[in-house]
């Protein structure tokens, strides 16, 4: 019988050797992880290749090491700065790059800026001491890091690039200097300190600014998708019939030319649409572009386009024997039309019972247009946040349909609000400016 301590060896030693086969195999993962994180950053806040590694470039090529105080020709100062100046001229030429390494490119960015900046004016001030040359340069290394990175990729970069130097430093035994020089004047410390804290500061700003306008553009795609979902199903389903009728003997002609027409005028309405998206992107939503448009005629608009299946229809009730009328586009509004019957239905649907009621009802200074649906109501959880994009209590939805209904009614001057008591109903209120002069 084998002795239990050997089997223990035997299994140990197995262990580490498995343990060694796959280290490769761990790294690979964990650079990849760290590849595809640099990729995500890049993507999203840019990078600055060429005026980046131009700077660079010059900077570490000709020979501003000679205003320094002491080190001037070291070995290692000399091999940094060799090794900065090809890590720039390769960024600068990251076009010539071979397709496999251009994924490799965001990682070798912030690799570039971390030797170049942080490492390098560290590594000096280590080696230098605390000199006004070498503070006033690792404060200018943080500011324009703080430029050329976001905020996030700042805070790992710049002090891995410090401790990367105090390493290098320390396995090569060479003597660091941390003595302050008493000749630093204490208006340079105050411009540095103050000039550093301004950087992180309005650096910040600045990413929030930019992350905002990415937010928008996000939404704004979404917005578009959404709108062109709706005319797009009618075209399909449209298109189904055709099929079906194309199959059926004798073909209806007439039935046919009038699914024909009904994709036409599905298409104009789709380009209506990304016209209109299109406007509100450029600031052209003007009252020069406002027309005298008839509420009723909106109704009916909405009622001849929109998709109904099997018996919707029947669903919905009018009230608008009183009609009236606004400045503003018919398009924007037979859109606010539709994102409110296709709520409302799917409201019907979820509980299987219900109606929808549209009525018309003019007010001192509004006409008001109300639409309600005596489904189950809005969840409290989201009733305060109704109109904020990709808020949804759909299994599905994109959160942006009543975000649009806003948006778009305030652009022709108009409000929409909601009253809802969850289990019963839910009203919305779209209220017109009336018109005072045509």
């Amino acid at each position: 019988m084998l002795d239990t301590n050997y089997l223990n060896a035997i299994y140990k030693m197995k262990f580490f050797k498995d343990q060694i086969r796959d280290f490769p195999i761990v790294v690979k993962k964990i650079l990849l992880k760290i590849v595809t994180a640099a990729e995500i950053q890049v993507e999203k806040y840019g990078a600055r290749y060429v005026s980046f590694g131009s700077f660079s470039l010059i900077n570490y090529v000709f020979p501003i090491y000679m205003w320094s105080d002491r080190n001037c020709l070291d070995t290692s100062v000399l091999i940094i700065r060799a090794l900065a100046g090809m890590l720039n001229f390769f960024l600068l030429m990251h076009e010539s790059w071979s397709r496999p390494l251009r994924r490799y490119l965001p990682l070798y960015w912030y690799f570039t800026v971390m030797f170049s900046q942080s490492f390098f004016a560290s590594y000096m001030l280590c080696l230098e001491g605390f000199t006004v040359f070498w503070i006033i340069n690792i404060s200018l290394a943080m500011i324009l890091s703080l430029i050329v990175l976001d905020f996030y990729s700042f805070l790992i970069v710049f002090p891995l690039g410090v401790v990367l130097a105090y390493i290098i430093l320390y396995i090569n035994n060479i003597p660091i200097n941390l003595s302050f020089s008493k000749d630093i004047p204490f208006q340079v410390v105050y411009l540095i300190v103050l000039s550093g804290i301004i950087s992180i500061v309005f650096s910040r700003n600045k990413e929030k600014i930019e992350q905002e306008k990415m937010n928008a553009l996000r939404v704004l795609g979404a917005t578009l998708a959404h709108e062109m979902r709706t005319p797009l199903s009618t075209v399909s389903m449209i298109c189904k019939i055709m099929k079906r009728n194309l199959t059926a003997e004798p073909k209806d002609v007439k039935q046919l030319f009038s699914n024909v027409k009904k994709i036409e005028n599905e298409s104009k309405e789709m380009m209506v649409t990304v016209d209109m998206i299109l406007t509100r992107i450029n600031q052209l939503h003007t009252v020069d572009n406002f027309e005298k448009c008839s509420i009723k005629e909106c109704i009916n608009a909405m009622l001849e386009r929109y998709p109904f299946c099997d018996d919707e229809r029947k669903l919905v009730k009018i009230n608008c024997s009183r009609d009236f009328f606004f400045m503003g586009q018919k398009t924007i509004v037979v859109h606010i039309l539709f994102n409110l019957m296709q709520n409302a239905l799917y409201q019907i649907h979820s509980v299987n019972c219900g109606w929808i009621m549209l009525s018309t009802k003019k007010k001192q200074k509004y006409n008001v247009l109300q639409f309600k649906d005596t489904a189950f109501g809005i969840d409290p959880a989201i009733y305060a946040r109704l109109f904020e994009p990709m808020v949804t209590g759909k299994f599905a939805g994109t959160g942006l349909g009543l975000h649009f209904c806003k948006t778009a009614i305030e652009s022709i001057g108009g409000e929409i609000t909601c009253q809802s008591e969850f289990g019963k109903y839910t009203e919305f209120t779209l209220s017109f400016p009336q018109i005072t002069k045509i």
